[in-house]
């Protein structure tokens, strides 16, 4: 099985901005010791946007693989741990980056992709 996103085109995203691929210095750098972690709610939304709850925390963000991220969840709701200086979302050992619904970006074709 693959972890790589795929593009709403169906071929793989090379995009590493916000709400897409999560960049391997992203991730190492998001589970330093010195990093805010907030034990969270994640429910998926009807639109297909996420919501984040808990910690004093009440987000809605976006993911282009919200699909992958539904997998997780049990009735549309799971836990998850949110890393707010990366906006990263561990959930089932998998990360995902988030943005505000109004920063959404599209995918970018990943490299050697025809």
């Amino acid at each position: 099985m693959s972890h790589e996103p795929l593009s709403s085109a169906g071929g793989a995203c090379g995009s590493y901005r916000a709400g897409h691929r999560v960049h391997f210095i992203q991730a190492r750098k998001s589970i330093e010791a010195d990093q805010p972690l907030h034990d969270v709610f994640v429910r998926i939304r009807r639109d297909g946007l996420v919501e984040l709850n808990g910690d004093g925390l009440e987000a809605i963000v976006w993911n282009h693989e919200v699909d992958r991220l539904s997998r997780f969840c049990v009735g549309g709701v799971t836990v998850g741990q949110w890393r707010p200086r990366f906006r990263i979302l561990s959930v089932g050992g998998r990360l995902f980056s988030f943005v505000a619904p109004d920063a959404r970006t599209s995918c970018a074709p990943a490299c050697g992709a025809v």
